[in-house]
Parts: C-alpha cells; structure tokens; sequence
C-alpha cells in the first residue's frame, strides 16, 4: 500500500501546466486540427486534474502544495483561455521580427514602390501614403486573414472598414511600436 497516494500529483500537474502553455504559445505553429486536438486532450486532462486535485485535498500531507497547485491550474486555464490568442501572435511576431525588419528595410530602400496584393504566402504591400506592409500568419485563407502590419504613422489603424492590402480592415490592435495585428476580409 503507498503511504501517499498523491505522490505523483504535483509533477503531473507540472507536466499538464507547461503542456497547456506551449500548446497555447504556437498555436500557430500547428494546423487548426492538430491545434484543436491538443487543445481538446489537454483540457480534458485539466478537467481531471482539478477533480484530482481537489479530492486530494482531503489528505492532510502536501495540502498546501496541492492547493497551490490546483490554484495555478486554474489561473492558467483562464488566462490562457482569454490572453492564449495573443500569447501567441506576440510569440510568432517575436520569434519572425527580424525577418520582418528585414523585408520592410529591402522595401524601403527600393526607389520605386509597387503595390503587391497577390502574395498570399508572404507578405503583402501598400503603397499609399506610405509604404506599408502586411505579413500573412499562417491562418491565412484568400477570403478572411489575420496579418502583422508595419505602418510607421499607423494613422489608419482603428478605422475599420477601410481598403487595404486589397482587402477590408475589419479590426486592429498595436502590437510594439509600427507594429499591429489586423483582420482583414475580402
């Protein structure tokens, strides 16, 4: 017989806490039905951990440590169900800032600046007023797309509907500096 049937509780719950966080953090890295399913397993596995954690309570050794642990189970369940979307966009934006920079430095420097709406892959291009360019996430599907924007003046972001990169902005937020995230729809 074990003297603690809890034994293994908290590294278990360790293990759940940091796999929920990654599968949240590049969510956009994996394709909405891999995501989905991870998704799916995990807060299933959350769900029968919070029951565990709180039946274990009963027992007197480790309660702290247990009741901490079921705590910051779920605080993480809803943070990351409310903050896990842009956890990840700011993730996937400072993981590829550099390329960005990158592309947004080659375009810049070019003396003449043409317009490109096709690139469904990449990036997109707007010429006017300024030079402005929109990297597609993954997401991205030729109708509706989500975007990470360079606009240096930014004086067009937050006033939905207008026409840009051939689309209609639907909504937008700054991310860091010239930096936002938009939703655009055909």
């Amino acid at each position: 017989m074990l003297k603690d049937p809890f034994h293994y509780l908290p590294k278990l719950a360790v293990s759940w806490l940091i796999a929920f966080a990654l599968c949240y953090t590049f969510k956009l890295y994996l394709s909405s039905s891999v995501f989905n399913l991870c998704l799916v397993l995990l807060r299933l596995a959350g769900g029968w951990l919070i029951w565990v954690l709180l039946i274990s309570l009963i027992a007197q050794s480790g309660r702290l440590l247990r009741l901490t642990l079921l705590l910051m189970t779920l605080l993480m369940v809803s943070l990351l169900n409310f903050y896990g979307d842009r956890i990840s966009v700011l993730t996937y934006f400072l993981w590829h800032k550099s390329q960005y920079e990158a592309i947004v430095a080659g375009i810049n420097t070019q003396p003449t600046c043409l317009t490109n709406y096709a690139n469904l892959t990449g990036w997109r291009i707007e010429c006017d007023p300024q030079r402005q360019v929109a990297f597609l996430l993954p997401e991205a599907r030729p109708y509706s797309w989500r975007g990470i924007v360079y606009s240096p003046a930014g004086e067009w972001i937050g006033i939905p509907p207008k026409r840009k990169f051939g689309s209609y902005l639907i909504s937008s937020e700054r991310l860091y500096g010239s930096w936002h995230l938009c939703t655009f729809t055909s």
